[in-house]
């Protein structure tokens, strides 16, 4: 068979085309290994992972784009040099454009476990991204470089292989033996999208273009533009509470059922647990749990707790920046304790000295309405960093509320905290100290670079989290205290390691008090005695359904005689959108 042979011609554009086509999929790929930590140990088989693609996309062994074979085949009508250079630019632009939003969408997928929305990722690039980018290191800051230089480095290769494969697609075009090769592939696009629609795990069809399509609208978009004039949470409001425990509200960052379900865990689990029940047991502390369904997976905690504090959903920035930016009046936790006399807290450690400004506090807070929230700034931690957004340990925020505000302030509050050590990549945590500010005079510690497997560093941040709250708990707040653990979301690219057993947006929720008649009280929504939850014999609630239940369960607790005890609203309050009105 030589060069000129129209058999090998075909048989090399088939060969070229094949390689293109696992270019543009190079990101499937990828997924196949595990990023939360930078590290590469496998995260699953071929055949082992659900099918969690949009239309004919799996996880199958080898995809085909039926785009590109699309373009190829135009190439077969079109006449004239000049035509055909613009269609070969165009076939160029195409590519690329499909190969970066293949890249897109597959970061979603693996991190956040939902298709992107190029509305809502517009404003997080806008508003997000420039405080990741002000607080990340020299030596990530150079990772992230590497891939961008890698990108473009693909792109030309891209561009190099096209050309070749239409180079030879000119000489095989006229013969008979390609127009038959390119119907059997056409029929295979046809087989596998219209008539074999379930997943296989050695081949796939994959139309990426209505992915595309479902990226350029958001549901639900419109729901929070103006809620204020509902009035369904003003019996929350307009209750009267006649005790005044403290209450902490807690979210422990990267929380979720691959701690408590994933077999790897469940051994450690059932010793932490076992522990925590043990120490604070005999001190008086009890603890019932439940599992919540959180809005997201795999990282933005923000629209976490705002689903949890508001009683409303929120999945996606645009419905968050709705929210607190035009219902200064809407009600939700922090101002229900506000409204009981209760000074409120809001204490953020998830950014840095310089990161701090970024963030427009006040606006938020207008909506939530705090009487005060302490940053990074405010703390001033002197010590080692544990982490590339500042590497304020937890146990030094919370021993400096201890400090500052517990020890300095009878009045009730009320603390909403959410953890940072536990955040991915889940750097190694440090000792927890026997004195808070001991932390100030560490000036080394484990090297940033993370180290381990990353199911391994993760069991070590969340057992730092319960050791720290152990302590906090049991030597820190009032014997009248209360306490709520919500984790915000499953850690980012572990969720696999859960789907065989449980919902994988699914968190636990403790409730810690030393009054058995307010622990025992959240039987009734399924919550059930200890921190171990049997996820086949309960009800999930949902993160938002927080704020009915749990200022329901305090005014039934604590409230006034003359007190009309508030609806519970399990999934939040549901908002039509304007579509549906």
């Amino acid at each position: 068979m030589t060069l000129k042979d129209p058999s090998w011609r075909i048989l090399a554009f088939w060969g070229l085309f094949a390689l293109v086509n696992s270019l543009l999929f190079l990101p499937n790929y990828l997924s196949f290994f595990d990023f939360s930590g930078l590290s590469s140990a496998p995260t699953g088989s071929w055949t082992g992972r659900p099918h969690l693609f949009f239309q004919q996309q799996s996880l199958s062994l080898f995809h085909l784009a039926a785009e590109l074979l699309f373009l190829i085949t135009t190439f077969l009508f079109v006449r004239g040099s000049q035509s055909k250079r613009w269609l070969r630019r165009l076939t160029y632009t195409i590519f690329i454009l499909l190969f970066l939003y293949n890249l897109y969408y597959e970061f979603y997928r693996i991190f956040y476990g939902v298709a992107p929305s190029f509305l809502n990722d517009w404003i997080l690039w806008q508003e997000v991204l420039p405080i990741f980018l002000k607080g990340i290191t020299a030596s990530l800051t150079l990772y992230y470089v590497l891939i961008f230089v890698g990108i473009i480095g693909l792109m030309a290769c891209f561009i190099f292989l096209i050309k070749k494969l239409l180079q030879l697609f000119e000489k095989v075009a006229p013969n008979k033996w390609f127009r038959i090769t390119l119907g059997m592939a056409w029929m295979v696009v046809i087989f596998f999208t219209f008539i074999r629609r379930a997943p296989h795990p050695l081949f796939a069809v994959d139309w990426i273009t209505p992915r595309i399509i479902q990226s350029s609208t958001l549901q639900g978009a419109d729901q929070y533009r103006s809620i204020s004039q509902d009035t369904r949470y003003n019996e929350i409001m307009q209750a009267k509470l006649e005790e005044h425990p403290d209450v902490y509200l807690i979210f422990v960052e990267s929380y979720g059922t691959v701690a408590t379900e994933s077999p790897e865990l469940q051994e450690w689990y059932t010793d932490l647990t076992e522990r925590l029940l043990d120490t604070l047991g005999q001190e008086g502390w009890q603890i019932c749990s439940n599992y919540s369904i959180s809005p997201v997976k795999g990282g933005r905690s923000w629209l976490a707790f705002t689903s949890a504090m508001s009683g409303l959903k929120v999945d996606n920035q645009v419905q968050y920046n709705d929210l607190v930016r035009n219902n200064f009046n809407f009600p939700n936790l922090p101002k229900f304790f506000s409204t009981q006399g209760y000074q409120t807290y809001r204490m953020s450690t998830m950014t840095n000295v310089d990161t701090d400004s970024l963030i427009p506090t006040r606006m938020i807070n207008r909506f939530w309405g705090f009487n005060d929230w302490i940053t990074y700034s405010d703390i001033n931690y002197q010590g080692y960093q544990y982490d590339y957004l500042g590497g304020l340990p937890d146990q030094y925020a919370l021993g400096y509320f201890d400090a500052q505000i517990m020890q300095q302030d009878d009045r009730p509050h009320f603390l909403f905290f959410i953890t940072m050590t536990s955040h991915v990549p889940w750097y190694p945590p440090p000792s927890v100290a026997d004195y808070w500010k001991d932390l100030d005079t560490v000036k080394s510690g484990p090297p940033l670079e993370t180290v381990g497997e990353t199911i391994e560093r993760y069991r070590l941040s969340i057992d730092y989290e319960f050791r720290v709250l152990e302590r906090f708990i049991g030597e820190k707040i009032d014997d009248d205290a209360i306490v709520v653990l919500v984790g915000d979301h499953q850690p980012p690219t572990l969720e696999y390691k859960i789907w065989e057993f449980t919902d994988d947006a699914a968190t636990p929720v403790h409730i810690i008090s030393k009054d058995s008649a307010f622990v025992q009280s959240f039987a009734e929504y399924g919550f059930t005695p200890g921190m171990m939850v049997d996820h086949t014999k309960v009800e999930y609630m949902a993160h938002q359904g927080l704020f009915s239940l749990l200022s329901r369960q305090l005014i039934q607790r604590y409230g006034s005689e003359a007190s009309t005890l508030p609806t519970y609203y399990p999934q939040g309050l549901q908002i039509e959108t304007e579509e549906e009105q």
